[in-house]
C-alpha cells in the first residue's frame, strides 16, 4: 500500500500551529518645538506590498524605510498586556536601547507593553499596535471610551451584544481646545503627544465596519483566539513553563454564539 493510501486512512492528531508573526505599526511622539503632532509609523520592511492611504511612505529613521499616518481608524479585535522593565547597562546605569525583561505580573517600578490585535486603513489583513508607558495609557483610555460609549449605544441600537471589531476606530494626537496639538510633560524626558479616540457626528452610521470586516475579523478572532493569552516568557524562564493572562477585562456582554475579544487591560 502506497503512503498515500495509508495516510490517508489514519485518524492524525491535531498539530498545533506556530504563534501567527503579524506586521506591526507604533505610535511615535510629535516635536514640541517643531509644534509637529504625533503620528502612527510603520517599518516599510513588514509591508512589502506597500500601504494605502492615509499612510503615506516618509524615511522617518536614517536607517530604515517607513510609512507615517497622522491619524489612522483600527478594528480591535484582541489585545494583551505585559509588565516589563527596560534593561540598563550595569556599568553606566543606562537604558540599553531594545532590551527588556518580561514579567508575568506587574509590580512597582514596572512598565506595561500593550499590544492590539486589529485591522486597519489601508492594508487588508491584520496587524498589531503597540504601544507603551504613558502612550499605552492613552490608549488604553481610548478603548475604555470607546467600549462605554458608542460601542455600548452600539449595542443599545441592535438589542445585543456586539464585538469589539465592530466599528472602525479614529486615532490621532490629542489635541488642546484651540486645535493645536497637546504636549503632555513627563517630568523625565521629552513630551508626550498622546493618541486618543476622535469620534465624528453620528459615529453609528460613519463609522461601522460593515458585514464584510465583521466576517473577516471575526474570522481572524476564531483563528487566532490564544494570541491574547500568550505572553513572552520571563527571563531564565524553565523550559515548557506556560505563562497566560489569568485575569479577563471587562467587556460588553453579548450572546453566547458571538466571539468575545479580550479589552484594554483594566490598570489603565
Amino acid at each position: 500500500m502506497s503512503y498515500a493510501d495509508q495516510i490517508k486512512s489514519l485518524a492524525l492528531p491535531t498539530v498545533p500551529t506556530a504563534q501567527a508573526e503579524f506586521p506591526r505599526i507604533g505610535w511615535r511622539n510629535g516635536v514640541k518645538a517643531a509644534k509637529m503632532p504625533g503620528f502612527f509609523y510603520a517599518k516599510a520592511g513588514d509591508f512589502p506590498d506597500g500601504l494605502g492611504a492615509p499612510w503615506q511612505a516618509e524615511r522617518v529613521y536614517d536607517n530604515e524605510d517607513g510609512y507615517k499616518a497622522l491619524e489612522l481608524r483600527i478594528a480591535p479585535i484582541a489585545s494583551r498586556v505585559q509588565p516589563f522593565k527596560d534593561e540598563r547597562d550595569p556599568v553606566t546605569n543606562r537604558t540599553i536601547q531594545g532590551s527588556r525583561q518580561w514579567f508575568t505580573k506587574w509590580e512597582r517600578g514596572m512598565q506595561l507593553y500593550t499590544e492590539i490585535l486589529c485591522l486597519m486603513e489601508g492594508y487588508s489583513g491584520p496587524v498589531v499596535f503597540y504601544s507603551d508607558g504613558l502612550t499605552g495609557k492613552a490608549v488604553g483610555i481610548a478603548l475604555r471610551t470607546y467600549q462605554n460609549g458608542l460601542l455600548q449605544e452600539a449595542a443599545r441600537v441592535a438589542g445585543q451584544g456586539l464585538p469589539m471589531w465592530a466599528f472602525w476606530l479614529p486615532i490621532a494626537s490629542k489635541l488642546q481646545n484651540d486645535g493645536k496639538p497637546a504636549y503632555e510633560d513627563t517630568g523625565y524626558g521629552p513630551f508626550v503627544t498622546p493618541p486618543t479616540l476622535h469620534l465624528p457626528e453620528n459615529p453609528l452610521d460613519t463609522l461601522f465596519v460593515g458585514p464584510d470586516v465583521m466576517e473577516q475579523a471575526t474570522a481572524i478572532y476564531q483563528q487566532h483566539v490564544k494570541w491574547a493569552t500568550t505572553l513572552r516568557l520571563p527571563n531564565n524562564t524553565v523550559e515548557g513553563e506556560i505563562v497566560s493572562i489569568v485575569n479577563t477585562p471587562r467587556q460588553i456582554a453579548a450572546p453566547r454564539t458571538v466571539p468575545q475579544p479580550l479589552s484594554a487591560d483594566e490598570e489603565f
